[in-house]
């Protein structure tokens, strides 16, 4: 909670209030309520194993060159006394700036000074170190501070560099990492130090005279009991409070493959189980008279019209000063996770330490069996050690084949025309051929032609996103060029070869995805990956609803083909069909009129052109010629 006075708390809760609004400039410039400012948003969202970054949105009159720039914000409200008291909320970095030109306004955005995180990991640490050195290390080397002086774990030793060799990985994933193993939220405090913070009692009460609205929802919790997973293998172990799970039903809080206690999962357990155990909130949604002093991770207490308490936490606020004030506070409840927990294992009962490990800092699955000499499975089966390794690796080179193949989260549908042919492949509209890249992940790409290729994105979640593509001239034609645009964004390739990566926001659900080239035949475009999230630049995958192996292709459809007979059989808007590979000859169709085939063969009989069929009470057959 913002530190203020009485006399502050008391003005804001007063029905008219005098307020200003300002921002400061590093020269120490004040552009105020009185001269330029016409209004200030700040907003933000967090929550626990979560990194929160505020938002600034202000609107201003013309004549102020902000962009790039930091500056600080804030508002004031007029005591009794005739001076005001302001409220700073630290320093922003302005990185967006529009111009109204009808009614000679600026609008800026800017964020608060966790967007320095947001930039690719690199290691500059040197091991072992304690975790509340990495934290601090990270912090320096961003240009910040950290304002803690304890946290969950802060001893827990890392002995070696975990991040460096994951793709597409920025310090604010690795806070996101911290936060997690020290059941904290991750945030910017006003004095611009990054904090790992925990659940803060105010100890204060809102009552429905500072509420304009409010929604209540079923209470949260208490958190009785945490699973650490390693994921997708549901290797998971987890710790529970018996007696609090008989008396107010599960509550799990899940952290999945974090890799600085991965190695130790057991150890690392009951410091952040004694931290999550017996949180519990109400979800809510408020809109107050104008407050300006609770943080994310702030608890106080909601009385309503009838005198009932309800104990809750700010994760998500929003304030606007346009001279008046807008405030609003607002926590969800969490997705739910539900372990299978026959499957599982206390951390008490870890006998046998056969475990599948995912090592993402070089991308491996790897199987580790400690000596044990007997297993016993949930169905009463013995397997020795050897056998058991037998079973693992079995199961980690299933695994392998199926990730590998099974697509992932491009948002960009067929992005590497594995799906149709030249000119009409599935979800894209324009001339385009695909192409060979060898040094493509998939080996494939897109060979441009003369005009705009495009593919519309829909039903896509608001907030951020971030693409990435890589591309080269092959061609020797003199002019040729090449555009790429996105909600909005424009990209002109200057060069010959490159990697083009932006990010955006975007509230419209729909996304056109634009290549814009003068000749053809010029240009490949290859690794093309669309994905949530600002600034994360995920190693490029197929769409999650696509799978393309040496034999099987998903898509709008499924197609597979045999490796060892002549036949390939699709399942689509037509029906399933089957066709002879090196002829394309139709052989048979299923749909819901019936079976077509040119050829029926059994064990007793074959039937090729011959119709049969019922006249009246006969049957009747006939030789086709």
């Amino acid at each position: 909670m913002i530190a203020v006075s009485n006399d502050f708390k008391q003005a804001m809760k007063k029905p008219v209030k005098e307020l200003k609004g300002y921002l400061k400039l590093a020269d120490e410039t004040l552009i105020t309520g009185d001269d330029d400012l016409i209004s200030i948003k700040i907003s933000g969202e967090g929550g626990i194993g979560k990194t929160a970054m505020r938002k600034l949105e202000a609107k201003l009159h013309e004549g102020h060159d902000l962009l790039g720039k930091e500056l600080n914000v804030g508002y004031g409200v007029r005591l009794e006394n005739g001076e005001y008291e302001y409220i700073d909320y630290g320093t922003f970095l302005i990185t967006e700036f529009a111009k109204v030109k009808d009614t000679e306004t600026i609008t800026i955005v800017g964020y608060d000074l966790m967007i320095k995180s947001m930039i690719a990991y690199e290691s500059v640490f040197e091991y072992p170190m304690t975790l509340l050195d990495y934290a601090s290390g990270i912090c320096s080397h961003l240009g910040l501070e950290l304002g803690n002086d304890t946290l969950v774990h802060e001893n827990l030793v890392i002995e070696a560099e975990l991040y460096e060799n994951i793709n597409g990985i920025t310090f604010r994933d690795v806070l996101v990492e911290i936060a997690k193993v020290t059941a904290s939220s991750c945030i910017i405090g006003i004095d611009d130090k990054v904090y790992f913070k925990y659940i803060e009692e105010t100890n204060e009460i809102l009552t429905y005279d500072n509420l304009k609205k409010l929604k209540l929802e079923q209470e949260y919790g208490e958190i009785n009991s945490v699973v650490l997973s390693r994921t997708p293998q549901e290797d998971n172990i987890f710790m529970q409070d018996e007696q609090s799970i008989e008396e107010n039903g599960l509550t799990e809080f899940k952290i999945e493959n974090n890799q600085i206690i991965d190695k130790d999962r057991e150890g690392a357990m009951t410091p952040i189980f004694n931290a999550l155990k017996g949180i519990k909130y109400f979800p809510f949604d408020a809109t107050t008279e104008g407050l300006g002093w609770y943080e994310i991770g702030d608890r106080f207490t909601i009385k309503d019209n009838n005198d009932t308490l309800y104990s809750s936490v700010i994760f998500e606020f929003s304030i606007m000063v346009d001279g008046g004030i807008a405030e609003s506070f607002k926590t969800a409840e969490p997705n739910k996770t539900q372990t299978q927990y026959q499957y599982a294992t206390t951390i008490d009962k870890r006998l046998k330490n056969a475990e599948i490990i995912v090592d993402k800092q070089n991308n491996l699955i790897k199987n580790i069996t400690t000596d044990v000499e007997v297993i016993k499975d949930e169905f009463g089966n013995y397997y020795t050690s050897e056998e058991s390794n037998i079973l693992l690796q079995n199961a980690v080179d299933g695994l392998s084949n199926i990730f590998s193949n099974a697509g992932g989260n491009n948002l960009i549908q067929n992005s590497s025309l594995f799906f149709g042919k030249e000119n009409e492949y599935d979800f894209w509209t324009g001339d385009l051929k695909a192409t060979e890249v060898l040094n493509a992940i998939t080996k494939r790409g897109f060979l441009l032609q003369e005009g705009i290729l495009e593919q519309v994105i829909q039903n896509l979640a608001k907030g951020w996103f971030s693409i990435r593509f890589k591309f080269k001239k092959i061609g020797i034609g003199i002019g040729s060029q090449l555009q790429f645009e996105v909600n909005g964004n424009i990209y002109d390739a200057e060069t010959d070869e490159g990697t083009v990566e932006l990010t955006y926001e975007n509230d419209a659900g729909t996304q056109n995805i634009k290549f814009l080239t003068n000749q053809s035949d010029q240009y490949i475009i290859y690794d093309l990956m669309l994905n949530y999230g600002q600034g994360v630049f995920l190693p490029y995958q197929q769409a999650m609803n696509e799978l393309k192996s040496t034999t099987v292709q998903i898509s709008e459809g499924i197609r597979i083909e045999s490796n060892i007979s002549n036949t390939l059989i699709t399942l689509g808007t037509n029906g399933l069909e089957g066709y002879n590979k090196s002829t394309g000859q139709l052989v048979f169709k299923q749909t819901d009129t019936g079976l077509f085939s040119t050829f029926i063969k059994t064990e007793s009989a074959e039937i090729s052109d011959l119709m049969i069929k019922k006249v009246g009470n006969q049957v009747w057959l006939t030789g086709l010629n």
